[in-house]
């Protein structure tokens, strides 16, 4: 009976490490996938603005006014995930909804790429949160690192940003909204084998007390507030760089 039961433990020990390795390689992919789309045509929306012919302040406000809008809307997603327990719908609609947009960038109205804009980023910004929670609970139940998944969606930037060269030394930079439509279709498929939940978005923990835990948390609000002024210092860098490169090109 015994001996029953140890093979009974052994095969279910083995089950749960094969299906950990298996969420592990899905969400490489996933990572992969997701990094490639956005190192493809994330650094390239400022320049699609240029081509259409908008000036730095419009394309500023273009910019600025997506990234608010979705600073204020992110702790919505979290919430909504949380209460409905919808982490992988979440998922595939964050990569779906700015993939089906993307080829409107093309268009030459000011305030539709405003709208355009804006919706790409609101469900942009809660790809990586959401992946988190996935890759920090796989890479825990493979016994590996959450580096050991985040590391593929870094060589997917690396290799995404160079592709994008190669691709817009061939085709029109109007023609990017492929390779990224393509890319996010495959992260959406992978997404979509996933768990239907984590572990993670199951804590019993509400979100107000949540929040005001971590607001007692100096050390915390002082990462917070550093991760901020960098990301805001990149954000313009790389909004305005294009512009830089073309007044060096007039002196």
């Amino acid at each position: 009976m015994r001996s029953r039961h140890m093979k009974a433990y052994t095969e279910k020990t083995k089950a749960d490490s094969n299906d950990a390795k298996r969420v592990l390689l899905q969400l490489q992919g996933l990572y992969l996938f997701m990094g490639l789309a956005g190192g493809m045509f994330n650094p390239y929306i400022n320049p699609i603005l240029v081509a259409q012919g908008f000036s730095s302040k419009e394309t500023g406000v273009i910019m600025a006014f997506g990234t608010l809008v979705s600073i204020i809307l992110q702790p919505i997603w979290g919430i909504l995930v949380d209460k409905f327990k919808k982490t992988r719908f979440v998922l595939v609609i964050s990569l779906l909804v700015p993939a089906s947009l993307a080829y409107f960038y093309n268009i030459q109205v000011y305030f539709i790429l405003i709208l355009i804009y804006t919706l790409c980023t609101i469900f942009q910004v809660t790809q990586i949160p959401v992946a988190d929670s996935y890759a920090v609970t796989a890479a825990r139940a493979a016994n590996t690192s959450y580096g050991m998944i985040r590391l593929f969606g870094s060589i997917g930037t690396g290799v995404g940003g160079f592709a994008a060269g190669m691709y817009l030394s061939q085709f029109s930079i109007h023609m990017l909204w492929l390779p990224f439509l393509l890319f996010n279709i495959l992260s959406a498929i992978l997404a979509s084998t996933l768990p239907r939940q984590t572990s993670i978005s199951s804590s019993s923990v509400t979100f107000s007390v949540g929040l005001a835990r971590l607001l007692r948390n100096r050390t915390f609000l002082l990462f917070l507030t550093g991760c901020f002024l960098v990301n805001q210092t990149l954000t313009a860098f790389n909004s305005f760089l294009l512009f830089h490169f073309r007044w060096l090109a007039v002196l």
